[in-house]
């Protein structure tokens, strides 16, 4: 999960930041695979430690409550617009 947010996050903060540049979008989001990647491959090579699952779980469960609230009360911030009906969140 954290991997899935080192991923996304630097993205979503540079697209709410500044107008969109697709190149230099994908070159943020190629940047975070690659490190991402990197980073899987070292805890790969780790032993089992449950206290890191642990973390996963517990962070998995807010990711997925925040997900939820914020499709029903989005904060007004341009990566929620819909675009199709002019409105954040759900009708």
């Amino acid at each position: 999960m954290i991997l899935v947010m080192l991923i996304f996050t630097p993205v979503y903060l540079y697209i709410l930041k500044t107008n969109d540049n697709m190149i230099v979008t994908f070159a943020i989001f190629i940047l975070a695979i690659i490190i991402s990647q990197i980073v899987s491959y070292r805890l790969l090579q780790k032993d089992y430690n449950s206290k890191l699952e642990e973390l996963g779980v517990i962070l998995f469960v807010i990711f997925f409550l925040i997900n939820i609230i914020f499709t029903y009360y989005p904060p007004n911030v341009a990566i929620f617009y819909d675009y199709t009906n002019k409105i954040y969140g759900l009708k």
